[in-house]
């Protein structure tokens, strides 16, 4: 027998809506960025059509950068309880205790697993590390696109050492964001699999899952 819960509140759905779309977004523009290959013949075009990736980037680098604060509120509050930072992080034995049945349940040594309603500590580690990755991002991306500016060429110095150490960290960054994504979408099909009764999935969008009365 099981009972629905609401777990994954508006906010919370709407920042995975946005940041989703937006590294999608960000990722194909910034790799034409980087290499916008062409030759003699595309030259002509490549001046306009790097000026609207460009924009583009740095508009929907504005979404991303919102939907980043609005997950680090609600990691403290403004939402459900699941979605707090206390609930998940490996900060406490309950959730140290969590992480590492978690890892053994993922590498098959055992089919004892703790079903939790929110994020297990496995999965929020991850979480809390691609918001740090984000962070980074974020500002060595400011320090790429506002190279002139005394505030933010000093941050990036300061921070990487020279622009041209920036762009290397910008673009391996975005390298992370694939990795993760990757492995995002096979754990998410992979648990849903396996409880589909769950609701996984659909959790994302209806923002409410399947609560077992055992």
């Amino acid at each position: 027998m099981s009972k629905e819960q609401y777990v994954w509140s508006i906010p919370l759905r709407l920042f995975h809506l946005v940041f989703v779309v937006s590294i999608v977004i960000l990722t194909v523009t910034g790799f034409y960025i980087y290499s916008p290959g062409g030759g003699a013949v595309a030259e002509e075009t490549i001046g306009f059509d790097m000026g609207a990736t460009r924009s583009w980037h740095f508009i929907v680098a504005g979404a991303f950068v919102v939907s980043v604060l609005l997950r680090l509120v609600l990691f403290v509050g403004g939402g459900t309880k699941y979605e707090k930072f206390t609930d998940f992080a490996p900060v406490n034995n309950r959730n140290l205790k969590n992480l590492f049945s978690t890892i053994a349940y993922y590498l098959y040594l055992t089919d004892k697993h703790e079903r939790r309603l929110g994020h297990n500590a496995l999965a929020g580690s991850s979480y809390i590390g691609i918001v740090l990755v984000s962070l980074v991002q974020i500002l060595s991306g400011f320090c790429l696109l506002y190279p002139e500016s005394g505030l933010w060429q000093g941050t990036g110095l300061a921070l990487f050492g020279s622009i041209a150490t920036v762009r290397f960290v910008h673009h391996i960054f975005t390298w992370l964001f694939i990795l993760f994504a990757v492995i995002h979408v096979y754990i998410a099909v992979w648990n849903h699999v396996r409880t589909p009764a769950e609701g996984m999935l659909l959790s994302i969008f209806t923002g409410k899952k399947q609560d077992s009365e055992e």
